[in-house]
């Protein structure tokens, strides 16, 4: 049988409004939660400044949020469509110099 190696998880505590929530996140992951956690209460709190309540504010961060990621995955897939062309277009130059030689 396979050995698997098992991620350890730490804790992220996380406050939304008047509530506290702890997350078991994998311990390769924790940046990424923390870093998020942050960014976002940044953004609801830009929300805030502009007199959106503090429901509002996390609603707008949260669609921001999607959008973002969508963008990114949207930049992703154009990304590999380019690599995937360089590549094939790799493959026909070297095809025709190997039927060259």
């Amino acid at each position: 049988m396979k050995d698997e190696k098992r991620s350890q998880d730490v804790t992220v505590f996380l406050k939304i409004m008047d509530r506290g929530f702890n997350l078991s996140v994998p311990i390769e992951q924790e940046k990424y939660y923390r870093k998020g956690y942050e960014y976002f209460k940044r953004i609801v709190n830009k929300y805030k400044e502009r007199n959106h309540d503090e429901i509002e504010a996390i609603a707008l961060t949260s669609i921001d949020c999607i959008v973002a990621l969508q963008r990114s995955y949207e930049q992703l897939d154009e990304q590999r469509a380019l690599l995937e062309k360089r590549m094939d277009d790799w493959n026909l130059k070297m095809e025709k110099a190997l039927m060259k030689g």
